[in-house]
């Protein structure tokens, strides 16, 4: 019994110190149109602080979908500090892949007042999303979290509401279609709630 007690003990301790120091380090990848990508930095600095970074990139922002797209088809390269990045061993090489783009496209092109007009516009928006997430796929094998759209505007009514009410929930099932996380910001804008605060502890959470 004895014996048994000591064994236990021993199994348990290493299981202790397993779990406290056999944390696994991600490689971070971070593409973005550059309107909404504050959460960088805060993030960044967790994973370092917990002694969870491998490497961090954010080397290959985007100006629309389609041109991330194109970028992934071309193998894109970026050389930064005397090394040379390729976009798709980049995405191959993520743990964790942050996707925040379109939504500068839709802010350029939103009408508050003409929902008609956001939804023909979005759902181009959507062919080019679906587009573009089939070709990461592709590359990409770990986490992917995509950062989903909000209000770019101060006014809020009922058919704004409905709109981005719609296309979150388009968007969403994409993802979930794919494997893929979807991080619906609306009502935290719309709330005036800190969405970059949003953003991290909601990556933090799908990384533990």
């Amino acid at each position: 019994m004895k014996k048994l007690t000591i064994l236990l003990i021993t199994i348990f301790i290493i299981y202790l110190i397993y779990s406290l120091f056999n944390v696994k380090k991600a490689n971070y990848v971070s593409i973005s149109d550059e309107m909404f990508n504050d959460y960088n930095g805060y993030l960044k600095e967790y994973l370092v602080n917990s002694n969870r970074l491998n490497d961090f990139n954010d080397y290959f922002n985007s100006s629309s979908i389609t041109n991330l797209y194109k970028d992934i088809r071309n193998n894109r390269t970026i050389r930064k500090n005397n090394n040379e990045y390729y976009l798709k061993k980049v995405l191959r090489e993520s743990d964790v892949l942050i996707i925040s783009v379109g939504m500068k496209e839709l802010s350029d092109n939103f009408d508050k007042y003409d929902m008609s007009k956001n939804n023909i516009y979005f759902n181009e928006l959507y062919s080019n999303i679906d587009r573009l997430i089939k070709e990461i796929k592709k590359y990409a094998y770990g986490t992917i979290i995509f950062i989903g759209y909000f209000n770019p505007t101060n006014y809020y009514d009922a058919n704004i509401d409905r709109f981005f009410y719609d296309i979150n929930i388009k968007l969403n099932k994409l993802m979930m279609d794919n494997n893929n996380i979807y991080l619906d910001l609306y009502e935290t804008v719309k709330e005036n709630k800190d969405s970059i605060k949003t953003i991290v502890s909601s990556i933090i959470y799908y990384l533990n």
